[in-house]
């Protein structure tokens, strides 16, 4: 009887701490991103590089604007010591004017 009671005790002790059977199975795997072999944007790639050395992206997703705006706030970012070519420039403002564009007019 004090073995049933053990195995019992066990077996409860298992399922609450998550030790069963179901734990051992093994779990499917997560689906990759959808870009995950996609070739990375080399604009990308210029905003985590240049950028992101003075701020986070979150900064930049907080301001939203029109493709004009983000050529201002870019030119502006040079003239403070970003490291930006004309084409690096021109790049980052189309890739930031695609991703964070500013919201509709209602």
């Amino acid at each position: 009887m004090r073995r049933i009671l053990i195995a019992f005790a066990v077996a409860g002790l298992s399922a609450t701490c998550g030790l069963g059977l179901a734990q051992a199975q093994p779990q499917p795997a997560t689906p990759p991103a959808p870009d995950a072999g996609a070739p990375a944007d080399p604009a990308l790639a210029l905003v985590k590089d240049r950028c992101t050395m003075c701020h986070d992206t979150d900064i930049i997703a907080a301001t939203p604007r029109t493709a004009t705006g983000w050529g201002d706030l870019v030119a502006s970012m040079v003239r403070r010591g970003a490291q930006l070519n004309d084409d690096e420039k021109a790049q980052v403002v189309a890739y930031l004017a695609k991703t964070y564009p500013a919201p509709a007019a209602d």
